[in-house]
């Protein structure tokens, strides 16, 4: 299922801050991040998502000043 994540509900192990990360922020600033794929999430049980994949698009969202992420999430087990 595909659903915009507010990004205050994603947990993330590190922020990513490299070349990659500033170049898809600057795309997102622009409105020219048309292609780029969804992060993938894990509902977990505390109610939090888990991201799995994306914490380059998690960080350059939040670099580029948004609040929520298109994400492809799952529940945990």
């Amino acid at each position: 299922m595909y659903k915009m994540v507010p990004l205050s509900r994603l947990t993330i192990d590190r922020i990513p801050l490299c070349p990659q990360t500033l170049d898809l922020a600057i795309k997102y600033r622009e409105k020219r991040a048309h292609g780029i794929p969804p992060v993938h999430v894990m509902l977990a049980e505390n109610g939090r998502w888990q991201i799995l994949d994306g914490r380059h698009r998690y960080a350059a969202r939040k670099l580029a000043g948004y609040t929520d992420i298109f994400a492809k999430w799952t529940r945990g087990k």
